[in-house]
């Protein structure tokens, strides 16, 4: 089944690193798996623009969503931060598969998306705190 789900993910990089194992005093091999968040762990929607027909096609399906609010960079005429209002589809076997690979495999997730959006929604498919480490759009590097 893990077979299946490495491949419906996207892994962008695969860094094998050593890592101490101070208890038995010997060094153990652990790749680092860096895993794209958006069209890849979930599909993310702005909610005012999703049909109810697709979401209740998708529910039907059996594919797990919620609704998110996140802080955007954007701001109102009156200064204050807007909010956007997201409905997130999680990819079948999501938690499965970050289940199964954080187990022999330390975990990063990079986005494109800004922090304001993307961490609520990490935080809300990621309760168990698997990733080690999260790269939002400010991490990347234009070429």
């Amino acid at each position: 089944m893990l077979s299946t789900h490495l491949e419906a993910i996207q892994l962008i990089h695969v860094v094998p690193r050593w890592q101490a194992n101070r208890s038995q005093q010997q060094y153990l091999w652990r790749p680092m798996v860096v895993l794209d968040l958006d069209e890849t762990l979930v599909c993310a929607y702005e909610t005012s623009s999703l049909p109810a027909v697709v979401r209740n096609q998708a529910v039907e399906a059996g594919l797990e969503c919620f609704d998110l609010e996140c802080v955007s960079v954007d701001k109102d005429c009156e200064g204050r931060q807007k909010v956007n209002h997201v409905t997130v589809f999680e990819r079948p076997g999501l938690h499965e598969f970050l289940q199964q690979i954080s187990e022999f495999a330390d975990l990063v997730l990079f986005t494109a998306g800004l922090e304001g959006y993307a961490s609520p929604l990490i935080d809300r498919i990621d309760v168990e705190n698997r990733f080690s480490l999260r790269l939002y759009r400010p991490a990347t590097v234009s070429t």
